[in-house]
């Protein structure tokens, strides 16, 4: 955390359809953030609270980049920030560092903005010596991919998924996990992350084959310290707390319904707020 410092916009781009990278500057979160971990943002004071993962870091420019989509009323107003714009609060860096130096060969799944999560801990994996990695990644169609290029310097086995077939294979990512875990015998890891019936289903295809799987979870998060509670999931019939015991977790272990459940809390609220958002601007 570096309070009372304004975090400047370095860069912005809009990578994919609705989905923007932005690079702060924020040099003492950058001197510390690992894989897997996160901060919570708040781009005004009178903005809501905001988890976003740290898809890269820059230590010598003191940076870090952070992916988002345009969904909701604060990442529609994220969105409008521009370089040398200011970020009022970033906390981080949250949440336990990705470890998976256990393991000799991981199947990485990732969909939708899910890619700028996975980056980060699927360039950890390849650093270590040693270790065998293979990627599959979607999205609804091309439009909405990115990173394409970085994700393929790092893998020699990039899988492309589009729901309409637009490029890579047509269909959902987890058609191809099955294709994988079924025949290839050596994979002891499933690590998933994204949307919530995608990362559910890759778990029980995994299960099913006898692998472990892994997810990065993203739920609803208020304060990032366990305190509100707004995070806590199920996992191993037993409370925990994304922000603090997370977000990596066992996913045969986690109650995905419960979880989904959880996740449509504000969407009522949510979607006012935005639908009142846009008629103000054409006022």
């Amino acid at each position: 955390m570096q309070p009372g410092q304004k975090h400047i916009i370095i860069d912005k781009q809009e990578i994919a359809r609705d989905t923007f990278s932005i690079r702060l500057a924020a040099p003492l979160i950058a001197a510390k953030a690992q894989a897997g971990q996160f901060v919570i943002v708040r781009f005004s004071s009178s903005a809501e609270r905001v988890p976003f993962t740290i898809a890269s870091v820059d230590r010598q420019e003191g940076s870090i980049t952070l992916v988002f989509l345009k969904a909701g009323f604060s990442t529609a107003s994220l969105a409008q920030l521009r370089v040398n714009d200011s970020i009022e609060d970033v906390l981080g860096p949250l949440g336990k560092p990705t470890d998976l130096r256990r393991y000799q060969k991981v199947l990485f799944v990732a969909g939708g903005v899910g890619l700028a999560e996975l980056y980060p801990v699927f360039a950890y994996f390849n650093a270590l010596p040693g270790k065998k990695a293979e990627a599959i990644i979607g999205a609804k169609s091309k439009e909405y991919l990115f990173w394409i290029d970085t994700f393929r310097k790092l893998c020699s086995t990039l899988h492309i998924c589009t729901d309409d077939g637009s490029v890579g294979t047509k269909g959902l990512v987890t058609a191809v996990v099955e294709e994988i875990v079924s025949t290839q015998k050596d994979i002891d890891l499933v690590y998933a992350v994204g949307p919530l019936r995608m990362m559910q289903k890759s778990v029980e295809i995994a299960g099913r084959y006898k692998v472990r799987s892994m997810v990065s979870l993203n739920s609803i998060m208020i304060d990032g310290t366990g305190m509100c509670g707004s995070c806590r999931i199920t996992y191993d019939k037993k409370t925990k707390f994304v922000c603090v015991d997370g977000p990596d977790f066992d996913g045969a272990l986690v109650d995905f319904n419960e979880l989904a459940q959880r996740s449509t809390f504000f969407k009522e609220k949510e979607c006012a707020l935005l639908h009142k958002h846009a008629c103000h601007r054409k006022e």
